[in-house]
């Protein structure tokens, strides 16, 4: 009974853990600024994508330019075991 009990607590931590850093990804990527827990996936050339894998979740950061050439972010989504989580759009 003891050690079922150290297995629960010790898989309630590591839950914890991954939720505090799918929410903080999911709020700097609302903010649009990079994940911290994630790490940045190789996009062809010329793709306007990041895409950031994380341990269950994928942010996807699309970038637009305007007349100046100048980049900016336009959309960013987080999807969640292939899912939809979170999206913001400017």
């Amino acid at each position: 009974m003891k050690k079922l009990r150290i297995v629960l607590i010790v898989f309630a931590v590591i839950v914890v853990f991954w939720a505090g850093m799918l929410i903080t990804d999911t709020v700097k990527s609302q903010n649009f600024l990079e994940p911290v827990f994630a790490r940045e996936q190789i996009v062809p050339p010329g793709d306007n994508t990041k895409l950031y894998n994380g341990i269950g979740y994928t942010v996807k950061t699309e970038y637009y330019t305007n007349e100046n050439g100048e980049r900016y972010p336009g959309c960013s989504e987080v999807w969640l075991f292939g899912k939809p989580f979170a999206a913001v759009i400017t």
